[in-house]
């Protein structure tokens, strides 16, 4: 069907029947990038995996390590000229996906040609069309035709289902990439419009390689493959190897895993797909770590250390009983030749369950003896806040702690030590725990209710603790330790009613959920004094004056109800923090892939951001002010945003070009840089608001691949920048209009990326 000829711009052979014809309307294009990054995200985080001695235990990663942002079924196209990646719309296009699945599961496509490349500008129509010849001209089998399920317009990067002249339910195996915004294919009256079933991922550069490509006649291998046939070379002829073709069409995991493990001795994990299999060693119990690594198809990748118990069988299993009219205390020698001893002292009892061979008790029931011991739990029983319990590792290799499992009760504890000793598997105290002091815990969590023994508030201290998280009942009083680290992907955090001091020589990686429960005089946490990165979420009510640490890393998200004074930041700044209003920001490394979020706004009667400070430069970040900033110096700043009193509909990185598109009347009075002589002081970066003051930007790169970046406001009092590139001074001053800042650009007539836009 032919569109009214009012509307007629060019004629051309249909997109995807080439032996009819089609006419479509003349329209605009945005050069619309496909999505070439996915996000592999650990979506359920794996427990304590308990495995049976002897036997293998297998864990189907799936459920726990996902792609969240692209549900979709992957498929890989592999070319002569490079690989396409495709993210196939499974919900929105059910009976076309499982058709083009149909012929990828049966090997169809693979060794068949692009037959077809459009490459119209002028309209403009780009697409690249294959799935229907191989490249002596036979014709692929093909399944029963499907009905046509058009609902998503057919945009750059997007994959879609050709078929016949005056057939809208047509389709079988042909399929075509648009290179362009093709909005004449979604035309109803255009046979229902063309199905877009799936997106590119990564591999766009492929097709804009095939659409740019010469194309010959190609009816003499086939007459239906018509005259648009995309060879390498112009002179090549129609030889196979002068042809696009396609390799192969694969289904492939949205991420690929690995795993490793700590002790092979104890467990060898395999994968295969998204099935991980933990293999124990013969006739060996005990814990280890095994870490899993994900990689999505671009590179980024997540990881996760999962604690692994492996269980001793009955011969190989001996629990020892402690207190209630047998030995308080029980000592041993470990499978690392450490001499331990876990003592109970006060009201109630404990089973310490060993596992080892050829184990007994001697001495009156307070020493085991045997080899390969390993302590896999405590569990008291009829513990109050007067028991205490301790655990202490000596000898053997210097540094190596005693491993134990983990320590439970169903009553309480006054407190629990262990020196030079691990407990893996975190602690349960449901019923209180007064103090923990344990120089190393691995894996878990410290669980507990009221505090018992100590007052009103539970404390803790140790040396090195990994991949820790807390849950208090109890309030916490104070925190002391050298190291709280995280190991993988997953964060862990304390979650209590308030804490009053954290002090840490080390990172202290763990996020704060503080609820504020009964926190004296509404403040959630109390003195934080932490030398080294701080992770994980941290979310509490009151006011928290000065935030003072090493380093932010890249999973920390802070949000802070209340406005902050001031933060310090002694390296580098990775993480997102939202806040009502800063003081001061000082960051004396980098702030990279970071986010800074303020709140408050301009009807507030205040500034957001009174001044920022990072000292290394600003990559790769956004700053957002609802409200005024004063003042920003970096060294640079490159492909990043800073946004004050900008509508939430203006995407990050884009420029603002109406007085709509700023939210209220905001403003960023100064901007400064200092790059070092290698590099440029701005680049591939927008900084709006509505008034701004002072940008002494320094150099700028103005060759940006075509990419638009530079400035956006209303007013602009001045700017100034050297072109690197051309060796051109840029001076704005007192800019209220475009044409003012047009004369300006106009001595640069070398730059096209770096704009400045007078909002209006």
């Amino acid at each position: 069907m032919h569109f009214p000829k009012s509307r007629l711009a060019v004629s051309f052979r249909k997109v995807l029947a080439p032996q009819t014809r089609r006419r479509l309307d003349r329209f605009s294009c945005e050069a619309l990038e496909g999505r070439l990054l996915l996000t592999a995200a650990v979506t359920n985080p794996i427990s304590l995996q308990t495995a049976p001695e002897n036997t293998p235990t297998t864990i189907d990663l799936s459920t726990h390590i996902t792609d969240p942002a692209y549900p979709g079924t992957l498929v890989q196209l592999v070319t002569n000229l490079g690989d396409i990646e495709i993210e196939l719309f499974n919900a929105a296009a059910p009976q076309t996906v499982a058709n083009f699945l149909q012929y990828v599961n049966n090997g169809l496509y693979d060794n068949t040609i692009i037959h077809r490349a459009v490459n119209d500008t002028t309209t403009p129509l780009q697409l690249i069309q294959g799935g229907g010849f191989m490249p002596d001209g036979t014709a692929i089998p093909t399944f029963a035709a499907i009905p046509n399920e058009f609902s998503i317009p057919n945009t750059r990067g997007t994959i879609a289902m050709a078929k016949p002249a005056d057939s809208p339910d047509g389709a079988t195996s042909q399929w075509f990439i648009n290179d362009s915004n093709n909005p004449g294919l979604d035309d109803p009256t255009n046979d229902g419009g063309f199905t877009v079933f799936g997106t590119v991922i990564s591999g766009l550069p492929v097709v804009d390689a095939i659409t740019a490509l010469p194309t010959v006649d190609g009816t003499s291998l086939n007459a239906n493959i018509g005259t648009q046939l995309p060879v390498q070379s112009a002179g090549g002829g129609l030889a196979s190897t002068n042809l696009v073709t396609v390799q192969s069409a694969t289904v492939v995991p949205d991420i690929s895993v690995s795993a490793v493990s700590d002790n092979l001795q104890l467990v060898n994990p395999t994968v295969s797909g998204t099935q991980l299999t933990l293999n124990p060693a013969p006739g060996r119990s005990g814990f280890c770590h095994v870490t899993v690594t994900a990689q999505d198809l671009a590179g980024n990748v997540v990881t996760e250390r999962i604690l692994v118990e492996v269980t001793p069988s009955a011969p190989r299993s001996l629990n020892v009983n402690l207190g209630g009219g047998n030995p308080k205390s029980v000592t041993y020698k470990d499978v690392n030749g450490l001499s331990g001893s876990i003592t109970l002292s006060g009201p109630g009892t404990a089973v310490v369950a060993f596992s080892g061979d050829s184990m007994r008790l001697t001495g009156g029931g307070g020493h085991v003896a045997g080899d390969n011991l390993t302590v896999m739990s405590v569990t008291g029983a009829g513990t109050t806040g007067a028991t205490s319990l301790v655990v202490r590792g000596r000898g053997g290799a210097r540094k190596t702690p005693l491993v134990i499992g983990p320590v439970s009760t169903s009553g309480a504890f006054n407190s629990i030590k262990a020196k030079r000793a691990s407990i893996e598997g975190g602690v349960a105290a449901q019923s209180g725990l007064g103090k923990i002091d344990a120089d190393y815990v691995d894996s878990g969590t410290i669980n507990t209710g009221a505090a018992a023994g100590q007052g009103a508030r539970f404390s803790i201290k140790g040396l090195a603790w990994t991949d820790v998280g807390v849950i208090s009942a109890a309030a916490i009083g104070a925190v002391r330790i050298n190291s709280w680290s995280n190991a993988d992907s997953v964060s862990e955090s304390v979650q209590a009613p308030f804490v009053r001091s954290v002090h840490s020589r080390g990172n202290f990686s763990p996020g704060l959920q503080l609820s504020g429960s009964g926190a004296p005089a509404g403040r959630s946490v109390g003195n934080l004094n932490i030398s080294g990165y701080i992770g994980g979420a941290w979310n509490f009510p009151g006011a928290l004056s000065n935030l003072s640490v090493g380093g932010v890393e890249a999973d920390f998200n802070g949000d802070f109800s209340a406005p902050l004074k001031s933060l310090r930041v002694k390296g580098n700044f990775f993480g997102s923090l939202t806040a009502a209003a800063i003081g001061v920001i000082d960051i004396r490394g980098l702030m990279q892939k970071a986010t800074i979020t303020l709140t408050n706004g301009v009807a507030a009667g205040a500034t957001d951001l009174q001044s920022l400070v990072a000292r290394k430069g600003i990559i790769d970040s956004v700053i957002q002010s609802a409200g005024n900033i004063g003042s920003i110096s970096a060294e640079s700043i490159a492909q990043s945003t800073l946004f004050a009193g900008v509508g939430a509909n203006v995407a990050a990185g884009t420029l603002p070009a109406a007085i709509a598109d700023f939210s209220g009347a905001a403003s960023i009075a100064v901007v400064s840089l200092h790059p070092t002589s290698k590099e440029s002081g701005y680049s591939n970066s927008v900084i709006a608001a509505e008034n701004i003051g002072t940008l002494s930007l320094a150099t700028v790169s103005v060759n940006n691949a075509g990419t638009a970046f530079g400035v956006s406001a209303v007013t602009l009092g001045s700017l100034t920048a050297l072109d690197t590139i051309n060796h051109v001074r840029l001076s704005f001053r007192k800019i209220t209009t475009q044409a003012q800042a047009n004369a300006v650009l106009a001595a640069d007539s070398a730059n096209t990326d770096f704009q400045v836009i007078v909002a209006s």
